[in-house]
């Protein structure tokens, strides 16, 4: 069984730290509940107009030991091509 498969509440973003800064206080009173949490980033944030991709990186990390997430996945999906109909099936070799 696959970490992922342990969770009760999975947050999905399209940036790094971007899960923790939209609904943070509800992922810490959700983990202080003992809810074991993930979150998947679908990006890099590679076009970030704040900071770096290093240090969104280590933010992200920060908090996610910080409030208590059990489960932390990026998807390496094109940031700034994501869509309501991407398809990861049509997109492999980017």
């Amino acid at each position: 069984m696959k970490a992922i498969d342990n969770l009760d509440v999975l947050a999905i973003s399209p940036h790094p730290d971007e899960a923790e800064i939209c609904c943070g206080g509800l992922l810490i009173k959700l983990a202080k509940l003992n809810y074991r949490i993930g979150v998947v980033t679908l990006s890099l944030g590679e076009l970030t107009s704040y900071g770096n991709l290093e240090l969104r990186a280590q933010e992200s990390q920060n908090a996610a030991e910080a409030i208590g997430i059990k489960y932390r996945e990026n998807l390496n999906l094109p940031d700034g091509e994501l869509g309501s109909n991407y398809s990861t099936t049509a997109n492999q070799q980017l």
